[in-house]
């Protein structure tokens, strides 16, 4: 899980409405300097530009909050699973 790396994304969004728009245009090219894992990736991706507005809301910090946790949540199941997979090979 690369915090960081959303926090880096939401903090430019926030400053630079330029990087929203390439973020909406070009995902893949506006995300290639961040450090993201595919599936925060593929968060970003599937942003509308309300998603994003409300992300990048000071006073919708809760937002940002909640997206982390989905994605820990996220990447917690798909490891276990792995886990699971690889012990059922033995």
């Amino acid at each position: 899980m690369s915090t960081k790396g959303i926090e880096s994304v939401v903090s430019r969004a926030m400053s630079d409405d330029g990087f929203i728009e390439s973020l909406l245009a070009d995902p893949d090219q506006a995300l290639a300097d961040f450090d993201l894992t595919a599936e925060e990736i593929a968060r970003f991706k599937s942003m509308s530009r309300i998603e994003i507005t409300t992300l990048t809301d000071p006073e919708e910090g809760k937002s940002f909050a909640i997206m982390i946790g989905e994605m820990k949540s996220h990447r917690k199941i798909h490891d276990d699973t792995q886990i699971l997979s690889g012990m059922a090979d033995t």
